[in-house]
């Protein structure tokens, strides 16, 4: 995220970086701006270890698509900005 965050702002894009709270330190130290959202890692797969019972794909992908509902309204505008 960072790499193609600080990639974006080279060319000339303005660029924000979204993530839970486990990647603020990392994304500061970079001197990113970093929108905060959803729980910890840790605390979602500890929340949600029964739905991974699958192993870790099952925990991953439960993880991604915590994420895509966590920040699919503040993408929603995107393909029309794309555009």
């Amino acid at each position: 995220m960072i790499a193609l965050a600080e990639r974006l702002d080279r060319e000339g894009h303005e660029s924000l970086t979204a993530g839970p709270l486990d990647y603020v330190a990392a994304v500061e130290r970079r001197r990113r701006r970093y929108h905060e959202y959803g729980q910890s890692i840790g605390n979602f797969l500890a929340d949600t270890a029964a739905g991974c019972a699958g192993g870790a794909t099952r925990a991953h992908r439960a993880l991604n698509r915590a994420i895509e509902i966590a920040s699919g309204h503040e993408f929603a505008e995107l393909p029309t900005l794309v555009q």
